[in-house]
């Protein structure tokens, strides 16, 4: 009996040769019992009713997914999923992923397995092994060379800094340079004059911003495709991304601090080949300076933006906020403050700038709304 065999790229090729059955019509034939499919629920579910696995599928399918996955495919998973309607191939795309518990230098922790490739990545994303599916091998990494760490911190600062100085120029500068007239303070004589050409400004102005902004889109896809394409070149050394603040015995590390100059050298040789064209075109190690400081306000204004754009802060008042922030910290930077505090700590540096940038949102924010208090009570 067919039905028996169970369902099946072999069973279904025979019930197409010889009943010319259709998809749909394959489905109804190996349609189980409800008895069965009660028990298949139970072995997959323990506990869980039909109805309530319905309910989830509904309310969230893609948390139904993650469970299935748990612990990879099983006979009883792949039979449930049938018989729920699910064809051979969305099965196999199902199980291509699988979430697994496995002893990892020492101890149980959770992975992401693509089994298509039999990459393991951790719960942040990052490549950390390899998985067999069939003989349950586990392979860590190779620890990574100290010269491609190195060159690898180097390759992500310098496409970080070009992105987000692009992001500057595409983003924060067109609002800036093409803002709109505010009509709404001209009287009613000046706006008989002038209201159609205030018009015709404002929306070319927006049609210019908006191609700047289209374009940054573009950029900013092609920016993260480009790293999600090359996760096996993404630095593999969790205490260096922590900073010697939460290792110190890091600080006897001679290849941290190369790894963590490497880090900033696109920012440093920019700002030192800057100050230095500077200096001998003026004689002034101050121009030199403001030079120098200057290459770091592009990034730094653009980082800045981006933490005030989440924290809820308006466009407008955020391009202006982050330029006057991102030249404060470029200045910095500029006369070596800053790249020391990244490389004694870069996760404590990161959450400075996230939290500074709450607070200046935080700030303005409250200014605004007190402005338009008292406009209200006035």
């Amino acid at each position: 009996d067919l039905r028996d065999k169970g369902r099946s790229p072999d069973t279904e090729l025979v019930l197409q040769a010889l009943f010319q059955a259709s998809e749909q019509e394959i489905a109804a034939f190996f349609q189980p019992a409800p008895e069965d499919v009660a028990g298949l629920v139970e072995a997959v579910f323990p506990g869980s009713t039909p109805e309530e696995v319905g309910e989830l599928v509904q309310a969230d399918f893609d948390g139904f997914i993650d469970a299935m996955r748990q612990d990879g495919s099983t006979e009883a998973k792949r039979d449930l999923l049938r018989a729920m309607g699910f064809t051979q191939a969305e099965i196999a795309q199902v199980f291509r992923i699988q979430h697994l518990n496995i002893p990892v230098d020492g101890s149980l922790k959770r992975v992401t397995i693509d089994t298509a490739t039999f990459k393991a990545f951790d719960e942040e994303g990052r490549w950390v092994g390899s998985y067999h599916p069939v003989t349950k091998e586990y392979s860590s990494l190779p620890e990574e060379g100290r010269i491609k760490d190195t060159v690898d911190a180097f390759r992500f600062a310098a496409a970080g800094a070009w992105e987000r100085t692009e992001g500057f120029f595409l983003s924060t500068v067109p609002n800036l340079v093409f803002q709109e007239i505010d009509a709404s303070k001209l009287d009613e004589k000046q706006l008989q004059l002038y209201g159609q050409t205030i018009e015709q400004h404002n929306k070319r102005n927006q049609e210019l911003r908006n191609e700047f902004r289209s374009v940054y889109g573009e950029n900013k896809r092609d920016f993260d495709q480009w790293l999600t394409k090359r996760p096996e070149i993404q630095p593999n050394r969790p205490k260096y991304e922590q900073g010697a603040f939460q290792h110190p015995e890091l600080l006897k590390d001679f290849w941290y601090f190369a790894y963590e100059v490497a880090s900033i050298a696109p920012y440093l040789l920019a700002s030192a080949a800057a100050a230095g064209a500077a200096t001998l075109a003026t004689g002034n190690p101050l121009a030199g300076i403001a030079a120098g400081g200057a290459v770091f306000i592009p990034s730094e204004t653009e980082a800045v933006r981006q933490e005030l754009l989440a924290n809820g802060m308006p466009e407008e008042q955020a391009d202006q906020v982050a330029l006057a922030a991102g030249t404060l910290i470029g200045a910095l930077e500029g006369i070596g403050h800053i790249p020391l505090f990244k490389a004694l700590s870069p996760q404590l540096m990161r959450l400075f700038r996230k939290e500074a940038g709450k607070e200046v949102a935080r700030l303005t924010m409250a200014e605004l709304n007190k402005s338009v208090s008292q406009l209200y009570e006035d």
